[in-house]
């Protein structure tokens, strides 16, 4: 299998399955006893392509996927820190001049 930095596609089993086998090289401890637990929604839902677009989910459709009711939108603007250098008076004076290390 070759392993590039492309997307894979919505009926690519063969990444899931190689993606399931990544192992810890060395045993963690991990503290105990689990006092805390959480609970996740995950929903997946096909929509009809726009208009004039293609769109590459089954069908040509677009595959959507929301976590716990809130839906990944890729940014297609300004980052938070090019609107904290573009638009000044955006953020108050304790939002930081750079990002801490």
């Amino acid at each position: 299998m070759t392993l590039s930095h492309a997307a894979t596609h919505h009926n690519d089993t063969s990444a899931a399955s190689f993606a399931s086998s990544f192992r810890s090289a060395v045993s963690v401890m991990l503290p105990g006893p689990v006092d805390h637990y959480l609970y996740f929604t995950v929903g997946l839902r096909l929509f009809d392509c726009p208009p004039l677009r293609r769109c590459d989910g089954p069908n040509g459709t677009v595959l959507t996927a929301n976590m716990n009711n809130v839906s990944f939108q890729l940014q297609t603007r300004l980052s938070i820190q090019e609107i904290y250098h573009r638009l000044p008076g955006v953020f108050t004076a304790e939002f930081p001049a750079s990002p801490p290390v």
